[in-house]
């Protein structure tokens, strides 16, 4: 009956409620996902269904997904992973990689035809996603100076709104240090580091100081997570920006030069604090996901074309695990090797060719005069996505916290492109 009535408010919903509302509500809910829906063993989130919302703005822009040249390629990966099918043992976990793609599509053609119809409505879209972010980078900060309050936090009868129930499993509840509603430090690092790019990009486009500040502020967040990963990367990339942005003003605009050189003295004072913890937590990650790649190897030289198939990693690797002491449910943590066990070769070349041509795209977005800090500010928050999953298990387009914000940057990113197209 619930999923009757569900399906009735995503085929009427478009009919009363106008697609900016249900595009903004989609993308703002991404962190918070909000569970409200009992539906017996699936956790389906408000923010999910409010993706689903979307299916006619997606049906009317299928001549532009599939004429631009980033889309396409997810399209045709679709169809590899289809096929893969043939040889896969788990078909289940082959459908869920799909289904958790279309809220991509859906999103990014929501934005696409939003923005053609108003510009005007990625400064909202943008800060709105500034301002939610600022509530996990709160949360994480107060968690993180406050550690006693974690166990109150998990305990708190409304945390199950936010988080997913299955979250709450042996597994996931012995992670050290929560990161607010994102549970793991890897996650919540990469969504703040992705936001803050985000807020940057907000504050140079639309001459916005408060977002400026709050870039300051999730990119600060990113090292009280703990991850090793976010930390290098927040130095790393925040250091290139400031470069780049001191190499094309040349001290035009001072002010936000000075907002990177805020970042790069927060970042290096907060990681002062827990320099050896943080050096040790690296070194240990690195090492298991370095053991977990060379399992990668002997499969590859097996199975170099086709894979291994849906489910095909599960089968081989607890083996492998017993060998080098880890455990024995690990995925691959890395998105090309998964993409490669689970459709084969061609599946990951057309992963690479997607990052490839995204990060083209977010470059040719420069020659918008108007539009140069955003697209260089996009192109970091994109990098920081693409190089962070690379020791993940997020997936290519699956990660329901942060593809919604890549989705809308690649909205955008297509717009603005398109409209320079048009004026030459």
């Amino acid at each position: 009956m619930l999923l009757t009535v569900l399906s009735v408010f995503i085929l009427i919903a478009p009919i009363f409620i106008e697609t900016k509302w249900r595009l903004m509500a989609s993308v703002w809910l991404s962190l918070f996902q909000l569970y409200l829906v009992p539906t017996g063993g699936v956790c389906l989130s408000t923010a999910f269904i409010c993706i689903l919302t979307l299916w006619p703005e997606t049906l009317r822009q299928c001549r532009t997904l599939l004429g631009w040249w980033p889309s396409r390629l997810i399209v045709v990966l679709i169809l590899i992973q289809v096929l893969s099918f043939c040889w896969s043992s788990d078909l289940s976990q082959g459908v869920r990689v799909i289904l958790f793609t279309l809220p991509f599509f859906m999103i990014l053609a929501a934005t696409i035809e939003a923005l053609g119809a108003d510009e005007n409505l990625a400064k909202i879209l943008l800060s709105g996603v500034v301002c939610c972010a600022c509530i996990e980078a709160a949360l994480v900060i107060v968690l993180h100076l406050a550690p006693t309050l974690e166990a109150r936090f998990i305990a708190w009868k409304y945390v199950r709104i936010f988080i997913n129930p299955n979250s709450f499993s042996v597994g996931y509840m012995q992670v050290p240090n929560w990161s607010g509603f994102l549970i793991n430090p890897n996650t919540a690092a990469g969504y703040l580091g992705i936001a803050s790019f985000i807020a940057m990009a907000t504050a140079l486009k639309y001459r916005l100081w408060w977002a400026g500040l709050a870039g300051v502020l999730l990119a600060s967040a990113v090292v009280l997570t703990g991850s090793g990963a976010g930390i290098v990367l927040v130095l790393v990339l925040y250091c290139i920006w400031t470069l780049v942005l001191l190499y094309r003003w040349r001290g035009l605009l001072p002010c936000f030069c000075l907002i990177g050189a805020l970042v790069l003295v927060a970042m290096l004072v907060l990681w002062q604090l827990d320099i050896a913890g943080a050096e040790k937590a690296l070194a240990q990650s690195t090492a298991i996901r370095w053991r977990i790649w060379q399992c990668a190897v002997p499969a590859f030289m097996e199975h170099p074309i086709m894979g291994l198939g849906f489910g095909g990693w599960q089968k081989i690797f607890p083996a492998y695990a017993v060998k080098i002491g880890v455990p024995m449910n690990y995925p691959p943590h890395n998105t090309l090797i998964y993409l490669w066990s689970q459709s084969g070769l061609f599946a990951a070349l057309l992963g690479m060719a997607f990052i490839a041509a995204v990060l083209i795209e977010a470059g040719r977005m420069r020659k918008a005069r108007s539009w140069w800090g955003f697209a260089v500010s996009a192109s970091f928050a994109l990098t920081w996505y693409f190089v962070q999953q690379m020791g993940q298990n997020w997936g290519l387009l699956q990660q329901r916290h942060m593809v919604p914000l890549v989705a809308m940057i690649l909205g955008i990113i297509y717009t603005i492109n398109r409209q320079e197209s048009d004026d030459i």
